[in-house]
């Protein structure tokens, strides 16, 4: 989720960057920024697929466990980082 929130944040940065560029009446960097913000658009969208493909694996493991005390049951853990989503488990 991190990679998607500072993904957004960049989005917003080269969106003000290009109407700031409007406001003056154009900008020799223009064709740049719009390249930056295509980019931008880019990484928020992947990494939020990621993240949420993360999550959504992170629920089947842990409704697929099996019961206290199986010995053949798997322990799935997932938690939130700065990077995304983290998850680690025994099978």
């Amino acid at each position: 989720m991190g990679g998607a929130v500072a993904g957004a944040v960049w989005w917003a940065n080269r969106a003000d960057a290009l109407n700031q560029c409007d406001d003056r009446g154009g900008c020799m960097n223009a064709s740049t920024i719009e390249g930056e913000q295509s980019a931008a658009i880019g990484v928020t969208i992947a990494t939020g697929v990621v993240a949420l493909a993360a999550i959504t694996t992170g629920v089947i493991l842990l409704a697929a466990g099996g019961g206290a005390g199986d010995d053949d049951a798997s322990a799935t853990t997932c938690g939130v980082s700065p990077l995304g989503v983290t998850c680690s488990g025994r099978f």
